[in-house]
């Protein structure tokens, strides 16, 4: 099941991210484009994460003690793409902390990316 969500969010970045970067003008299906863009990374992620989980139990602990579940993962998923980091839940495992950080550094440069096209095309009109 994880390796066919990580498949299908793969193709759908590469999907959106070509219609998104390629278009010639910024109009509303350009703007949903790029917002389903970054949903579906975070979402991609939470499989990920989930899949780091599953393989090794005890990669991610919660605060609460409550067990780390395909929601939560959603949750901390999008919590780590936007860089807001409760701490609620922490990446303990090597490949749950490396992970975790490549999320954080996506989830920046794709808004860094995204502003400076739709204001390189805004200011070639």
């Amino acid at each position: 099941m994880f390796i066919t969500s990580i498949t299908y969010h793969a193709v759908m970045c590469v999907v959106l991210a070509l219609y998104t970067f390629r278009a010639p003008t910024v109009l509303t299906d350009v703007v949903l484009a790029a917002t389903s863009l970054y949903l579906v990374i975070g979402s991609g992620f939470a499989a990920i994460l989930s899949l780091i989980e599953w393989l090794a139990p005890g990669s991610f602990v919660a605060s609460s003690g409550a067990e780390i579940t395909w929601q939560k993962m959603v949750y901390y998923s999008y919590v780590t793409l936007t860089t807001l980091g409760y701490g609620d839940i922490t990446p303990v495992g090597f490949y749950a902390q490396a992970f975790a950080s490549l999320e954080d550094v996506v989830g920046v440069l794709y808004t860094v990316i995204l502003l400076s096209r739709l204001v390189g095309l805004h200011a070639s009109k």
